[in-house]
């Protein structure tokens, strides 16, 4: 019999009551809303409907969908270790072991969703807020080891392993197994669980050979005595139809296994086996190698930013007149002092010939005054009269010829026009618009630079650009500006670039992306492109030492010359690096070793 004592453990469901808690309702709609949709596809309001409550009070328990993706999983494990307990009540020996595999099995058939979400938060079992996740799954290898004991007797310390193969499996199983509707009945009689279970457990407790060719277990007949409890050891070895014979229990098999369900995948963390242990030894490879070597790179830190006119201008009307002539229109180019708005000024004309002619006749007889106040015949207050007639007259003429300048408009910059606002015509108020002219050559370059490159910034430094019009073009620059603040929002300070831009192919607005040359003689260390290889996001290289292949993790930076790689860290000058085979060694590998060119010469 299964040990009871194992059995008779508190479950880890709190019991049940009529009136349950929110947080409870929470959980059991998130749980059967995760194991119907993947997690990755269902928002937080589908739960709280699930759940009948509000969003709000579904953040009130669970502030973040993190936190309510990990008590989903650890209201699940719940559910999975009381069905695996009550699957096992009152059988023992393999019967019990095939219900509790079956049970398993069925449980995540009908929960593929639930199972993905467990193995995408897998990673939380190696931290410290996995303790609970760590807890229930004790509990669950607990049973299982507390099984695989009652069908075997294997030697201390070995239990512990052979659960660990049997969790294996059953994950396997858990993949391949098709969909389909749960069972109704026995653990152990469905259509596709109770199957696959009778072949996990017999392959488990009999080997390979114990299953027939139409993958059902083999049965004993009837009135056969049970299979004797056996002493079994993890070399006990079994035939797989190849030829030769492996290990009952093959370590590297377990640990690929063991790559998907938290709950699975920790149970062997404290056996790690590998093949290499166990594999035959391999001849050497032979590789090329070449050394490590400095060389002489550019650093460059990457720009993006906008390009604006180096001089931009709104032209405005300064009278109210009819527009009678336009010397320019939108895309043309004017140079400065060309007239561009010519107004209607006939009768500021007209006034002014008025003016000039009223003040012909005031200077005569200012003239007669002053010579009639010499004589005595005027008094002086006639006589400054004509004196103030006079000046006002001449104040009004200047101020005609003033008027009368602004109905022609130039240029005030040489550019492009890049807006016109009026038309032949209209009567232009004072202070309407008329052009915007954008003087386009040169152009300014703004862009926010890190912060940490402040110490390598100073007026004169070159910048390359580059635009999408022409992304074959580069553009060069220097800058003209240095913002003296830091921008609090992002820790960058705002340069600006003049740029050339002879022919006009750069347009204001224009967005553009370089690069700012910060340190053009920079010692680097380089290896070839072909000594590196990356993979799930790391890169690696192989350094031979004593015939030897030693895997390093580097951090690649720039590309230098043509295939060679910058490596920032990882290695050291002078290391050899392997260059050819490159794919088909690993940590410790024996190698030959063949002589390759150097990569690069100081000063490159």
């Amino acid at each position: 019999m299964t040990d009871q004592s194992v059995l008779d453990q508190p479950m880890p469901r709190r019991s049940r009551s009529v009136q349950i808690t929110k947080r409870e309702q929470i959980l059991r709609a998130a749980t059967n809303v995760f194991s119907t949709r993947e997690f990755h596809a269902v928002p937080v309001e589908d739960v709280a409907v699930a759940a009948g409550v509000g969003k709000g009070t579904l953040y009130l328990y669970f502030p973040t969908k993190e936190q309510l993706f990990y008590a989903t999983i650890l209201d699940a494990l719940d559910v999975l270790i009381a069905e695996l307990r009550a699957a096992v009540v009152d059988r023992d020996g393999e019967d019990a072991l095939t219900a509790f595999v079956a049970c398993m099995l069925d449980f995540f058939r009908r929960r593929r969703p639930l199972a993905m979400l467990m193995h995408r938060y897998e990673h939380r079992l190696r931290e410290p807020e996995g303790m609970e996740w760590r807890a229930r799954r004790a509990q669950m290898v607990e049973l299982a080891r507390a099984l695989v004991a009652s069908c075997v007797a294997l030697r201390p310390g070995a239990a512990t392993l052979a659960t660990e193969m049997l969790l294996a499996s059953v994950r396997a199983a858990v993949l391949n197994q098709p969909d389909g509707e749960p069972y109704e009945g026995k653990p152990y009689e469905g259509r596709h669980s109770g199957h696959t279970a009778e072949t996990v457990v017999h392959m488990f407790l009999h080997g390979v050979g114990a299953v027939r060719g139409d993958g059902k277990a083999a049965r004993r007949g009837k009135g056969a005595p049970r299979a004797r409890r056996r002493s079994t050891t993890m070399t006990a070895r079994t035939t797989l139809g190849f030829g030769f014979a492996l290990p009952l229990v093959a370590p590297a098999l377990v640990g690929l296994a063991l790559v998907g369900f938290a709950l699975l995948a920790a149970s062997c963390a404290d056996h790690a086996t590998t093949a290499t242990e166990t594999a035959p030894a391999q001849p050497p490879i032979a590789v090329a190698v070449v050394p490590v070597t400095s060389a002489t790179v550019e650093r460059t830190a990457d720009l993006v930013g906008s390009f604006f006119a180096n001089e931009e201008v709104t032209v405005a009307s300064q009278i109210e007149s009819r527009v009678v002539w336009l010397g320019a229109d939108m895309g043309d180019h004017v140079a400065q002092g060309d007239v561009i708005v010519r107004f209607d000024d006939a009768d500021l004309q007209a006034q002014l010939r008025e003016v000039e002619a009223r003040l012909v006749r005031a200077h005569d007889d200012d003239e007669r005054a002053r010579s009639l106040r010499a004589s005595g015949v005027m008094s002086r207050q006639e006589a400054e009269r004509m004196w103030s007639d006079a000046a006002v007259l001449e104040a009004q003429r200047d101020l005609l010829k003033v008027k009368l300048d602004r109905t022609v408009i130039h240029a005030p910059l040489g550019g492009g026009i890049a807006v016109r606002f009026v038309s032949v015509g209209e009567i232009a108020q004072i202070g309407r618009p008329l052009f915007k002219i954008m003087q386009d050559d040169p152009l300014k370059f703004r862009t926010p630079i890190p912060e940490r490159f402040a110490s390598f910034l100073h007026v004169g430094q070159e910048v390359r650009l580059g635009i999408a019009a022409y992304a074959d073009r580069r553009f060069a620059g220097k800058i003209t500006r240095i913002n003296p603040a830091a921008e609090e929002a992002n820790r960058s300070i705002v340069i600006e670039a003049e740029v050339p831009n002879p022919d006009g192919l750069i347009k204001p607005g224009f967005f553009g992306s370089g690069e700012i040359v910060y340190d053009s003689r920079a010692p680097a260390l380089v290896v070839p492109d072909a000594a590196l290889t990356t993979f799930a996001g790391l890169t690696k290289l192989f350094v031979v030492k004593d015939g030897k292949a030693e895997e390093r993790v580097v951090r690649a930076g720039m590309t230098v010359g043509e295939h060679q790689r910058e490596i920032t860290d990882g290695v050291a000058e002078g290391e050899e690096v392997a260059v050819t085979n490159v794919d088909r060694l690993e940590n410790g590998a024996a190698v030959t070793v063949t002589r390759g060119e150097p990569v690069a010469t100081a000063g490159q």
